[in-house]
């Protein structure tokens, strides 16, 4: 009876991780790579209709945060990832091709995988251990060159 308990304990411990993050929606991907194209052409204003849970930040917030970027005009929209970690996803949608880790980084948090809870600056370097630290990782790429390319230090 012991043996099977430990084996029952042993497998719920080695499923929770998997079980712990919701799904991710597609169209996370999609309003993240958006918002990091209206971010570095300076449309603050559309950026509010992002789907945030509660209140979204308003365009004068946004135009404050675009400061700590040095790229503008363009983002990159071939690439984005997703992974789990901190009991939260974490879309990164790097705003060039993500070949170096000094590549910026708009990062979203979400909660629930469905609406978009923070966002922060992020460097592809720190994206790149995150994903390495997390369980659930989950591309979103129009095509994806050879992994060892994507996570150079």
């Amino acid at each position: 009876m012991k043996k099977i308990l430990c084996l029952a304990l042993m497998l719920l411990l080695t499923l929770s991780p998997a079980l712990a993050a919701p799904q991710l929606s597609d169209s996370l991907f999609s309003a993240a790579k958006q918002a990091a194209q209206c971010l570095m052409a300076g449309d603050f204003d559309r950026l509010t209709s992002l789907p945030f849970s509660g209140d979204a930040p308003d365009a004068d917030e946004w135009a404050s945060f675009a400061a700590n970027y040095r790229t503008d005009g363009y983002a990159q929209q071939d690439y984005a990832v997703g992974y789990w970690l901190n009991d939260s996803w974490r879309v990164a949608v790097p705003l060039r091709d993500p070949d170096s880790p000094d590549v910026e980084v708009l990062l979203l948090d979400s909660e629930d995988g469905y609406a978009f809870s923070g966002y922060r600056y992020a460097d592809w370097g720190q994206v790149a251990r995150e994903c390495a630290a997390s369980a659930h990782v989950v591309w979103n790429a129009e095509y994806l060159p050879a992994a060892p390319q994507l996570f150079a230090d």
